[in-house]
């Protein structure tokens, strides 16, 4: 199964993982955001539900996925545009249909209370 991870990583960490796979350490299949805020910007709205849409198909044009989540095609547009800049789903090589590379996708995000 072939799992992306979805997490928030420091710009210290990123380097790091990034210095570690041009040394030829895998690294995984990650995207990862600067901060908590700025995933579930990524993820919010009907972006989950566009990407669930998209894990349940082959691939999808923004028309089928816009009656699949009963929502309007410019809507759906933008929010597939969103994900696919973020590296979450793809754009068919032909420019038609969107899909999602990978069988899952795992969130990773930490709240806890800061202690003195």
């Amino acid at each position: 199964m072939k799992t992306l991870t979805i997490t928030i990583m420091d710009s210290a960490e990123i380097t790091r993982r990034a210095i570690a796979a041009m040394n030829g350490e895998v690294q995984g299949e990650i995207v990862a955001f600067n901060s908590a805020e700025e995933l579930f910007d990524t993820l919010g709205g009907g972006r989950w539900a566009l990407l669930h849409a998209l894990l349940e198909s082959d691939k999808l044009s923004v028309r089928e996925l816009s009656k699949k989540l009963d929502r309007e095609v410019k809507a759906v547009h933008r929010d597939a545009t969103k994900l696919r800049d973020a590296g979450i789903i793809e754009a068919g090589e032909d420019g038609r249909g969107l899909y999602c590379a990978f069988d899952a996708v795992h969130v990773d995000a930490t709240a806890a209370r800061l202690v003195a």
